[in-house]
């Protein structure tokens, strides 16, 4: 069994979750869907023994959701982490090009006009 599958493993069974879906190799992480004890789609992140970026799991809680995907659970250095699931069918090229900016600025803490387009105020 290789690093990665052990630590795979070992989360699924601290964290409760069970496999759905294949698994996704990205550049510096496999990406698992997987469920949750409760049935709640997420993604377990597997981070590569390259160097992790040191406060992204921070980051992604404080946004809680707010313009980025929301973190449910991370290990004690983030390079393991339990990420909400995105809906990959939702593609904002689908939409006119008037409902795409304001789902698109909707994303973006901060923005002045968050607020007004997402309310059309």
């Amino acid at each position: 069994m290789s690093d990665t599958q052990e630590l795979m493993r070992i989360y699924l069974h601290r964290w409760s979750l069970r496999l759905d879906g294949e698994p996704i190799n990205g550049n510096n992480a496999i990406v698992q869907p997987v469920r949750t004890d409760e049935g709640t789609p997420a993604m377990l992140r597997l981070a590569s023994r390259a160097p992790v970026p040191e406060h992204d799991w921070l980051a992604l809680s404080l946004w809680d959701g707010d313009g980025a995907v929301r973190l449910y659970e991370h290990d004690s250095d983030g390079s393991v982490q339990l990420l909400e699931r995105l809906d990959h069918t939702r593609n904002l090229d689908a939409l006119p090009i008037d409902d795409a900016v304001i789902v698109a600025v909707a994303c973006v803490p901060g923005c002045p006009a968050r607020h007004r387009l997402a309310y059309g105020r």
